[in-house]
C-alpha cells in the first residue's frame, strides 16, 4: 500500500535535488576531486546530475554526493578512466529508491 500522494512525492524529490551541492570523484591516488554541477533534474524516481569534469587525467574509483550542509549523502564505487586533459561532461543518475542488501 502506498500512502504518499504525487504532490508530496514531487516536493520531496525537489527538496532532495536542491540539497545536492556537489559531486566528487575519488582518484586512484585517494584524492577527492570536485566536479562542477551544471544542471540537476528529476527523472521519475531519480535525480540526474550533469557535471563538468576538470581538465586533468585521472582514474576514478568512487563517486560521492555532498549535500548543501557539507555532509556526504552517498558514495558508490565506480571505475572511470579519463585519459585526456580535455574538458568533458558526465551525467550521473542517482535513484531515490534503494533495495536492501
Amino acid at each position: 500500500m502506498t500512502i504518499w500522494n504525487d504532490t508530496f512525492l514531487n516536493k520531496i524529490r525537489t527538496f532532495w535535488k536542491d540539497k545536492i551541492d556537489k559531486v566528487q570523484i575519488q582518484t586512484s591516488e585517494s584524492t577527492w576531486v570536485d566536479l562542477t554541477v551544471v544542471e540537476k533534474t528529476i527523472d521519475g524516481n531519480a535525480i540526474t546530475v550533469f557535471c563538468r569534469v576538470p581538465d586533468v587525467q585521472f582514474t576514478a574509483v568512487n563517486i560521492r554526493v555532498i549535500d548543501a550542509d557539507g555532509d556526504v549523502a552517498g558514495v558508490t564505487p565506480e571505475s572511470i578512466a579519463k585519459t585526456s586533459d580535455d574538458t568533458f561532461y558526465m551525467t550521473f543518475k542517482f535513484n531515490l529508491t534503494q533495495k536492501g542488501d
